[in-house]
């Protein structure tokens, strides 16, 4: 810095005197494209009023023009994907506060020192310069282990390449020199031949078998050797399933109370080993719940084969949809319906049960309302009776009966967190509670929700 102008330095040979550029700091040139010139060099290369410089009669030269990192364009990605549609900046303020940092960051070892120190360099920069408002790109880092191949290593160390290897008598030799090698796991590598490719894996033994074995093979951060002969326990637990909810195989619990407390036992545990990234120890639960064996009341072994279907399908997606269209009684979803009653105010208070529940059905005044005389012992029975007359009527749009919407019929909205709320509120223990109870349960919170808006 001279002054108030900044300089490079720049010596006219090796013993010669400095010389200044004073085009620093340099500002690049508007250009037409910028796609990637054919040879490979970046855009700037084509401009060679800019690449081809003369600082001093006797020295010239070509500008570097390859500046940019290999991982600089994906280095602030994960901004863009926040307002990939903005034209006037690289992230809009509102959008980048909206969805702040990344939330986990997922990569190998190597990410540590290429990709994620770059992420962070230009994210604090974007932060100096107002671009973002926080000081780090991702709240949570987590490495994946590498998976190794097995490959064989002689007496000296050295490692000898798969196809150089054949076994005899439960040894293995080399076929060069026939001494005997030992079995060991190796970073996979195409001069080693010890590369597994998961298109043949999947050919034999499905793609649901393959996802599921790298994730029981071990913790996720841990480095693990490939074994195809230990696949086959997955294949064989896959099957199970298959034969349990496809083909009924019987496979029951030594009592009910037992196969449901371990559902939800199963569940429980799915769940956090899934935050933390522990999917061998999820699988393995899994498993575990499988062997337990399911109940054999009706009601109990639906909802059992629905729960256990949801928990399957993160680890084997495409089995677990094969099974969902088997034992769904769903339906497609009913987005309006008629209520029963002559109140405005009644149906404007379930409406915003609903809409507190973020379902997407929308509330009617019935046309036609039929006065039933309600005998039934319970709300629920009496709401049973509305439902039935309107049926015998020729609804044919279903018809919710109660006093805040509290039956639906063909309902296809998850009211699994209803439920969860309401038996929550009740103070009981869901396992200890019939289907029956449950509903007159979810009766008073409907109630009571309604009353409160």
């Amino acid at each position: 810095m001279v002054g108030e102008k900044e300089f490079s330095k720049i010596y006219d040979g090796i013993y010669g005197k400095i010389v200044c550029d004073y085009n620093l700091p340099l500002e690049l040139p508007e250009v037409e494209a910028y796609e990637p010139a054919g040879d490979g060099q970046s855009p700037l290369s084509q401009v060679p009023e800019f690449t081809q410089v003369e600082i001093a009669p006797n020295l010239s030269g070509h500008r570097e023009t390859n500046t940019m990192p290999q991982w600089g364009g994906s280095c602030w990605y994960y901004l863009r994907f926040m307002d990939p549609k903005n034209q006037d900046a690289l992230v809009g303020e509102d959008a980048e506060k909206y969805w702040g940092s990344v939330d986990s960051y997922v990569g190998g070892a190597e990410h540590a020192v290429l990709h994620l120190l770059y992420a962070r360099f230009w994210h604090k920069f974007l932060y100096d310069i107002g671009v973002v408002s926080t000081t780090e790109p991702f709240y949570r880092l987590r490495n994946q282990g590498m998976i190794l191949g097995m490959s064989y290593k002689n007496k000296q160390g050295k490692l000898i390449a798969s196809d150089m290897v054949e076994e005899k008598d439960g040894k293995f030799l080399d076929k060069e020199t026939g001494n005997i090698l030992e079995k060991i796991p190796a970073k996979m590598s195409k001069s080693l031949k010890n590369v597994v490719n998961p298109d043949d894996i999947v050919k034999q033994y499905g793609a649901d078998t393959l996802r599921l074995y790298e994730m029981y093979m071990g913790d996720f951060a841990d480095t693990k050797p490939w074994d195809t002969s230990s696949i086959i326990g997955l294949r064989r637990y896959l099957d199970k399933v298959h034969a349990t909810f496809i083909e009924n195989k019987e496979r029951s619990a030594q009592s009910d109370d037992e196969a449901m407390k371990m559902l939800h036992k199963t569940i429980k545990k799915v769940g956090n080993d899934i935050e933390n990234y522990k999917f061998n120890t999820a699988i393995a639960q899994m498993m575990i719940c499988l062997n337990t064996g399911l109940p054999k009341d009706a009601a109990k072994m639906q909802e059992w084969k629905l729960k256990y279907t949801q928990l399957l399908h993160p680890f084997a997606p495409h089995m677990a949809e094969e099974i969902w269209e088997k034992i769904s009684m769903k339906k497609n979803p009913v987005l309006r319906a008629y209520f029963a009653t002559g109140n405005d105010g009644k149906i404007k208070r379930a409406q915003s049960v609903l809409d507190t529940l973020r379902s997407k059905m929308t509330l009617e005044k019935i046309p036609d309302l039929i006065e039933v005389e309600e005998t039934g012992a319970t709300p629920m029975e009496c709401a049973m009776q509305k439902i039935e007359a309107y049926r015998e009527s020729g609804y044919t749009i279903p018809v919710i009966a109660g006093d805040t919407a509290v039956y639906f019929e063909n309902q296809d909205f998850d009211s699994t967190m209803v439920r969860r709320a309401a038996i929550e509120k009740s103070g009981k223990n869901e396992s200890e509670l019939s289907k029956r109870e449950i509903a007159e349960i979810m009766i008073d919170f409907y109630a009571a929700k309604a009353k409160s808006e």
